[in-house]
């Protein structure tokens, strides 16, 4: 697995892991990144290692750097009400929610203004 010259380089019987952050096309090599698996029978924890840019942003949006520490900090209920308590969260003009119905619903162009509460 990985180990197409093409994609991933010459030197793909080395150990390199950074490969994955220092390429010049990323989207490339995430097509061919299979070790989640693919297609319908994708591993649903493939997009956790990708939350941790979207963790660390919320942690220093919110001031709250004890959370960096810990990669469980993202329980919906602790965060969704700090969020809640500390900003205002309002549609942004011109934003048309529209939802795609499957397994899940997923929502579309929902667009947010976020303003932050006064202390």
């Amino acid at each position: 697995m990985h180990r197409v010259s093409q994609i991933c380089g010459d030197d793909v019987e080395e150990f390199r892991p950074e490969r994955w952050l220092d390429c010049e096309d990323p989207g490339t090599l995430r097509r061919f990144f299979f070790a989640f698996g693919g297609g319908t029978r994708t591993c649903i924890g493939r997009s956790k290692p990708y939350a941790r840019p979207v963790q660390v942003a919320i942690a220093y949006l919110m001031n709250e750097k004890d959370m960096l520490k810990d990669i469980s900090w993202l329980e919906i209920e602790k965060i969704v009400p700090t969020l809640v308590m500390r900003y205002n969260f309002k549609l942004a003009d011109g934003s048309r929610l529209t939802e795609e119905c499957g397994v899940l619903v997923l929502l579309k162009g929902l667009r947010v203004q976020v303003t932050r509460l006064a202390d």
